[in-house]
This record gives C-alpha cells, sequence and structure tokens, in this order.
C-alpha cells in the first residue's frame, strides 16, 4: 500500500491523504524529523501549547498545531473501519470476516491497525472511520454530513437544492450534530468535516445551479421567501427587477409564485446570481459551524471537502467566513476529462467558478484560510519501491 501526498507550494501545509492501492509495494519506515509530542507534532520551533488542535500562519505557510504546540503536517487515511464494505448482492462482508477471525475484538483490531498506520507514517485517522476514531491515540476527524440528505441524489431525473432557511433544515442539522457528542472535548479531534463533495453547481448529478434551485421552490418555502425580499432589497420595485429578469411581473407576491426566469440583462443578472448564492451559502456554513462549535466548542470547523473544478467563486468565500480550514478533495484529470468538466460541468454555470488550476492556490486566494487535501489517487509503478515518500 502506498500514498503520495499533495502539498500547495507556498500556501497551505495542512493536509489529510487518501491511502491509494499498490500491489507490491513496500513502504519502509518513515523519517526521523525529529522529536514528537504525544500526538505526533514536531517539537522542534514549537508553538505555545492550547487546549485544542488550531492552525497557525507562519509566513506563507500554514501549520496545523497540537494541544502540546507541535507542528503538525497531517497525513491520514479515510474509511479506515472495522466493518468494512458488504460484497455487492450478497450479505457477506468478508474485509470483517476476516479482520475477527484474526483480532477477535474490535479493540484489538483498532490497536494493531493504528500501529500500522503509525509505522507506514500515517498519523491522522481520516473521515469515515467511526469506528477506530475513538479506539486509537492517532488524531482523527469525523465528517458529520449535516447536510448530505437534504440534496437531491444523484440518480433521480431532475435534481433539487437544499432550503438551507427551512426549519426542515435547522432541525436536520441539529439532530446529525447530536453525533458529535461522542467526540467533544478529545484533545485528539483534529477537526470536523461538514460534509464530502456538495454539487454547489451543475455536474453529472444533475442538481440545478443553486439560484435557479431557489427559483423553482414553492411560494411557501422559506427560500423562495428568501430570494424574494433578495430581490425587493436589491431593486426597491418590481419595475426596476422587470428591467433584468423576465417574465414581468406584477407584484412581489406574483415573483414568489414565479419558478422560473431568464435575464433580460446578462450582466446583472450574473451578479444578482453570485450575490444571492453568497447568501444561500453563507447560511450553509453558518448554520452547520456554529452547530459544530455549540457541541464541540474550540473545535476546528474543516470545511466541506469541494470538488475543486465545480465550486462557485462566491461559495468558496462564504466558506472562509465561517470555516477555520478549506478542504478540498482532488483528482487530476487528463485531457478528456479537463473537456468533460469545462463543456459538461462548468458550461452549465452561469456564475464565476474557482479557475481551474491545479495548484489549488485559489482557494487559499479567495479565503486567506490554509488549504486541506481530503481525497487524491496516485498511479505508482510498484516494482523497486521501498522508498518513504513514494518518488
Amino acid at each position: 500500500m502506498s500514498y503520495r501526498s499533495l502539498l500547495v507550494p507556498g500556501v497551505c501545509l495542512p493536509l489529510i491523504c487518501a491511502l491509494a492501492s499498490c500491489a507490491g509495494a513496500k513502504p519502509g519506515p518513515p523519517p526521523d524529523l525529529g522529536p514528537r509530542d504525544a500526538f505526533g507534532g514536531l517539537t522542534t520551533n514549537a508553538f505555545e501549547p492550547g487546549a485544542r488542535f488550531r492552525v497557525e500562519r507562519e509566513g506563507a505557510r500554514w501549520w496545523f498545531v497540537t494541544p502540546e504546540g507541535g507542528r503538525f503536517l497531517s497525513f491520514g487515511v479515510n474509511h479506515v473501519t472495522w466493518n468494512g464494505n458488504h460484497a455487492k448482492g450478497t450479505d457477506r462482508n468478508p474485509y470483517n470476516e476476516a479482520v475477527t477471525a484474526r483480532y477477535g475484538t474490535e479493540e484489538k483490531w483498532a490497536e494493531a491497525t493504528s500501529a500500522r498506520l503509525e509505522q507506514w507514517g500515517f498519523n491522522t485517522v481520516g473521515a469515515w472511520s467511526s469506528t477506530i476514531d475513538t479506539k486509537t491515540h492517532l488524531p482523527y476527524a469525523p465528517i458529520l454530513h449535516l447536510s448530505q440528505s437534504f440534496w437531491s441524489p444523484w440518480w433521480k431525473d431532475e435534481g433539487v437544492v437544499p432550503d438551507f432557511f427551512s426549519d426542515a433544515f435547522l432541525a436536520y442539522v441539529e439532530e446529525k450534530a447530536a453525533g458529535i457528542d461522542k467526540y467533544a472535548g478529545d484533545p485528539k479531534v483534529l477537526g470536523y468535516f461538514i460534509d464530502n463533495e456538495l454539487p454547489w453547481a451543475p455536474d453529472h448529478r444533475k442538481t440545478p445551479e443553486l439560484f435557479y434551485g431557489y427559483v423553482a421552490l414553492p411560494a411557501d418555502a422559506a427560500g423562495k421567501g428568501q430570494l424574494v425580499a433578495f430581490m425587493e432589497e436589491r431593486y426597491g420595485t418590481v419595475e426596476a427587477f422587470n428591467e433584468v429578469w423576465k417574465p414581468a411581473v406584477a407584484g412581489w407576491d406574483v415573483l414568489a409564485a414565479t419558478t422560473a426566469l431568464k435575464p433580460r440583462s446578462k450582466k446583472k443578472a450574473k451578479a444578482d446570481r453570485e450575490a444571492f448564492t453568497r447568501l444561500v451559502a453563507r447560511q450553509y456554513f453558518k448554520v452547520t459551524s456554529e452547530a459544530i462549535r455549540e457541541k464541540d466548542p474550540g473545535a476546528l470547523v474543516l470545511g466541506c471537502r469541494f470538488i475543486p473544478y465545480n465550486v462557485p467563486e462566491v461559495v468558496v468565500e462564504a466558506c472562509g467566513e465561517y470555516c477555520d480550514v478549506v478542504s478540498t478533495n482532488y483528482y487530476r484529470p487528463l485531457l478528456l476529462g479537463k473537456l468533460y468538466i469545462k463543456h459538461a460541468w462548468r458550461g452549465k454555470s452561469t456564475v464565476d467558478i474557482v479557475p481551474l488550476d491545479e495548484s489549488l492556490r485559489a482557494f487559499h486566494e479567495l479565503t486567506g484560510k490554509p488549504v486541506m487535501v481530503t481525497e487524491f489517487t496516485s498511479r505508482l509503478k510498484a516494482e523497486g519501491y521501498n522508498s518513504y515518500p513514494p518518488p
């Protein structure tokens, strides 16, 4: 098994990595970088200690800082779980069967697995690892999925966007945030991920752009009320609104009942869409980050693991307002992938999307926050590999 880290040069150091399979690979021991504290942080040139993990900027670089003040560069593995996956079409779980036969108990498996991760140079238990995170001495980063069920499933013929202003959403977040209780106050918590790869812009999951999704909401929806109030404050009169959008409406109550709009002025309509998208994103990050901090004060909020090639700039900016870290998954597209993303995804967006920049630097420039790579993939030749890190 092997992995490769991905850094944003000169911008940010914190990251968490996904493990990639490489048959026959023989990872060697990690290099000796100096004395470590109890959390695995480097004690050389340490920061001041604190109660929890935090982020600190040092020149052009950001660091995670352990509760003991150590410099911590997070190398983690997602999906470290005793449960494993079921074999498709069966009720069998081959991985769980194997580890149960070998270790007998989840506690013994967790002890052996965390030791193995450390031997390979990892120091963090990543997302979707809920059966090991509290059973190991390694720092860990739970994922909460505070809004995932409010987005339309990708297999639906027509996607719908979630109403982040609705009472139902607020209640859902409160219910899901209750899962933080088992982690709250644990100094080993690196931070919390809110969600994963939400469709903030049109993509293969057929979810509409946020603005048009809110236009399509019924008149009595809380989100539709926010849209009408937004337009009324922005334009003052329906006559001014009608100069930019069609069909013309006779009053704001008529706009509330309208489920489709088209622009008359592309420039002004784009400004409206981006401003309203920012408003929606700010509501999402405000509600979710406040729920996390209420349950576990002092813990880091690690963002929502963006898809890096298909997220509006205003959404990233909103993330920077409320989150301590901007997290994004990263899978490098090749030529055909770039063409598909450009024309099939980005071509459908009517708002500005984060530049297609493989350095991910734009995420930092839009927010001023450290950027954390939370998934990636790498292909390595297995023959003769015994070095750390991979070449």
